[in-house]
């Protein structure tokens, strides 16, 4: 058994990977850095992860189940803090602030051993289905984001190309009212009264760790619900499988390497359905089109399901020494 210690670096929605090691009673968070936030906010922020047992603040401390994680909050000047002596393996960067190797060394000359960083990065290896290629040497690895890790699961489809819409729920980034618009008109439209289109690094990451999977596009949709995602995808296969065959292969991964990754349900579902859900997707399929074009719908919880699959990226590096 692998022990893991790791630290939060930013303490929003992503932050709260600090919620997924504790559900299954694996690995182990000793501190949580935010510069905003403060000590109770956690146990009361979010209605959208089960309950993780016994949570209560002493002394600075944050207790959750009996383990104490040392906070570090509404402080502005992280610089001066020597991370290593708290004895963390792994930092999870969470913050959009240092996602590429240059911004995010300081993590690594103030101690951290390695960064696992929550989010598309430019130059960072990002780990999906290939971590398998993880190499000893590297500090910094990206996790990508929650829509690729929802749509790698496909690689081994023989996929071609494809056409993506990823419907989403309202992201922080989005505005409560009308106000100063940033690259798009769109972007200054309320949240709440509209469907926001936007555009996607989903493509381009996945061809970052899937370089087979380059002829890719898309766009997204945020819309005003408070969690969930759907990807649908339109995709063109090299091989001319049947509808079935799909199925089948599908069951066969639920059973091998995405064991407690995937899904495959059976019944009618509504995004509420995945709150709270641990895996990455749960894929629905319709008949193919012709023997070649196929519609493929992954539902996902962006928050929750994410977080899991940063903390078992968390286990590998630390298996590897």
């Amino acid at each position: 058994i692998v022990e893991v210690k790791g630290r939060v670096n930013g303490f929003g929605h992503s932050g709260l990977v600090t919620r997924a090691p504790f559900n299954p009673g694996k690995g182990n968070i000793v501190a949580i850095t935010d510069p905003s936030v403060t000590l109770t906010i956690w146990p009361k922020c979010s209605n959208m992860t089960p309950p993780m047992g016994t949570v209560k603040a002493d002394n600075w401390k944050l207790v959750v189940n009996g383990n104490p994680i040392t906070l570090f909050l509404q402080v502005q000047d992280f610089t001066k803090i020597k991370w290593g002596d708290l004895g963390a393996d792994n930092v999870v960067k969470s913050t959009s602030i240092f996602t590429t190797m240059k911004k995010a060394e300081i993590l690594l000359e103030q101690g951290d051993k390695r960064i696992l960083i929550s989010a598309p990065s430019a130059d960072t290896p990002m780990m999906g289905l290939n971590h398998e290629k993880y190499k000893n040497g590297i500090k910094m690895v990206s996790n990508a984001s929650r829509t690729m890790n929802c749509f790698v699961t496909m690689d081994n489809c023989g996929i071609m190309e494809g056409l993506m819409t990823t419907v989403q729920a309202i992201i922080g980034t989005q505005k409560t009212m009308n106000g100063p618009f940033g690259k798009l008109w769109c972007d200054s439209c309320e949240a709440l009264q509209n469907i926001n289109p936007a555009s996607t690094c989903v493509a381009k990451a996945v061809g970052k760790v899937i370089p087979e999977l380059q002829k890719l596009t898309g766009i997204t949709f945020h819309v005003p619900t408070a969690n969930v995602l759907v990807v649908d995808l339109m995709c063109h296969l090299e091989k001319c499988p049947k509808y079935d065959d799909i199925k089948k292969m599908v069951k066969q991964a639920l059973e091998g390497p995405l064991k407690g990754i995937l899904d495959y349900p059976q019944q009618q579902v509504v995004s509420s359905n995945f709150t709270s859900d641990t895996l990455s997707p749960s894929m629905l399929g319709w008949p193919a089109f012709n023997n070649y074009f196929f519609k493929l719908v992954f539902w996902y919880d962006n928050e929750f399901g994410y977080s899991n699959r940063v903390v078992e990226l968390m286990f590998h590096l630390a298996s590897k020494g």
